[in-house]
């Protein structure tokens, strides 16, 4: 409805959680696709290559990467400037404002620093938006234990929400089972959303 006639359809923003390819490789490898689309913006927070080829090699948490995993950041930039949008790094505290919703940033990977990252889904974001009939949903792509337990502890009331998708589909808290079920129980969500 908002749409005039012959306008492009107009994505404000694409939030990439992080660059697992069942989160990011759609965008990353058939962005072409969204050529009749104006997508304006991607907000990302990616692990810095450094930091990410550290975790890699370390024997403490090398055994949690696969060979190369997380190198899909460059198909985001890629399908980025094709598209001529901007790509926006977010950071822990800030507050974003797209049409009625509201997402306030609660978890990134620097929240994790200086810690050595131990599974490339501690990298992915976790952001809460408000919608303007006051209804909140807390996105959490797959972050693991670690990174839920730091959320749920750097904001133990504002995270609670009425929908939750939960973490990694389900499944591997890399970890820290008790770090997620503090945050789960901090946050106490009435309706849980479980994407397969």
């Amino acid at each position: 409805d908002y749409r005039k006639s012959g306008e492009k359809i107009t994505i404000a923003a694409w939030i990439i959680t992080h660059a697992h390819g069942d989160h990011s490789g759609m965008i990353g490898k058939q962005y072409n696709q969204f050529a009749s689309m104006k997508v304006e913006r991607f907000l990302v927070n990616f692990i810095s290559d450094s930091e990410r080829t550290k975790s890699m090699n370390s024997s403490q948490y090398g055994g949690n990467w696969s060979n190369g995993e997380g190198g899909g950041w460059n198909q985001v930039i890629t399908a980025a400037k094709a598209l001529k949008a901007d790509v926006q790094y977010v950071h822990v505290g800030q507050v974003l404002y797209y049409a009625d919703v509201k997402i306030d940033v609660l978890y990134t990977i620097e929240s994790f620093a200086p810690k050595l990252c131990n599974a490339f889904n501690t990298t992915s974001l976790t952001m809460k938006m408000t919608f303007d009939t006051g209804d909140t949903f807390l996105m959490t792509g797959d972050t693991t234990g670690n990174g839920m337990q730091i959320a749920a502890k750097m904001f133990p009331n504002y995270i609670k929400c009425d929908m939750l998708q939960v973490c990694h589909h389900g499944y591997s808290t890399w970890g820290n089972d008790s770090g997620m079920i503090y945050a789960y129980k901090t946050i106490s969500p009435p309706v849980v959303l479980w994407p397969q």
